[in-house]
């Protein structure tokens, strides 16, 4: 099966605690080449002045990297689960040059 076909996108779950720009920008991310699993940890309700939807490099994880999102009204931490550990840097530059923070 292809990656990113209708097929594929409809057997992973969908997220539905995330919203508008977010939720656009959660999408992007399973859509991304050499990322199998999309996991949202907690949110933490907080004033940053990041646009909603920005997505920013935190750190590597054994398993993918780990990401900091940036809502409307807070921040929620994304894990990437990856296919394998040569995908990490380019899916890094990706990110950074999607979004950004500088």
């Amino acid at each position: 099966m292809k990656r990113g076909s209708v097929v594929a996108k409809s057997k992973r779950g969908k997220h539905t605690s995330v919203r508008g720009v977010f939720q656009r920008s959660v999408e992007w991310l399973e859509g991304l080449e050499g990322v199998r699993k999309v996991i949202l940890g907690s949110h933490k309700p907080c004033h940053h002045s990041l646009a909603a939807g920005v997505l920013v490099f935190t750190q590597n994880i054994k398993a993918g990297i780990k990401i900091r999102g940036y809502t409307d009204v807070g921040v929620m931490d994304i894990f990437l689960i990856l296919e394998s550990p040569g995908c990490r840097e380019p899916i890094k530059q990706t990110i950074g040059r999607k979004f950004p923070t500088t």
